[in-house]
């Protein structure tokens, strides 16, 4: 004869597992690369646009910090470019 305590416990153990298992997936997806370089994108994004902004202010007057910005972003762009094919990328910036 089984132990409904032995029962119990077997559907605890099962059901703990199940949740330990769920909550390291769960955990673990937010450090995959594919995940990572959504958030890269839309800060470099962001960045750009303030850019785009502060020039179209004129509160960048030195051109020559102007091109070493727009290097920059392009040098990022061409790692981006390396490292991840399905990435979508500023038209500006090829």
């Amino acid at each position: 004869m089984v132990n409904s305590y032995t029962v119990f416990n077997l559907f605890l153990g099962t059901l703990t597992l199940i949740g330990v298992i769920f909550s390291a997936v769960t955990w673990c997806r937010n450090y995959l690369p594919s995940t990572q370089l959504a958030v890269f994108d839309k800060i470099f994004l962001e960045t750009k646009e303030v850019f785009e902004c502060a020039k179209c202010d004129n509160l960048l007057v030195d051109i020559r910090l102007q091109t070493i910005i727009h290097q920059r972003f392009s040098e990022f762009v061409g790692i981006l470019r390396h490292t991840s094919k399905d990435a979508e990328f500023p038209i500006g910036l090829s």
